[in-house]
């Protein structure tokens, strides 16, 4: 899912203001965590949106 995820953030236009903020680090994955804090909530809302309840009829 991060491997997506990942490849999303890389097409959005903020995308280029984060690699101006953070370098071309910015994805950098260690402890269970991205290192930014805004690139990991960004992760923990797609997560989100991507899981649904099991009951959801979608």
């Amino acid at each position: 899912m991060r491997k997506r995820y990942e490849e999303w953030l890389k097409q959005q236009p903020i995308y280029k203001t984060l690699v101006f903020q953070y370098g071309d680090k910015v994805l950098i994955h260690e402890y269970g965590a991205y290192k930014y804090l805004a690139v990991e909530l960004g992760y923990q809302a797609w997560i989100a949106q991507e899981v649904k309840p099991c009951n959801q009829d979608n």
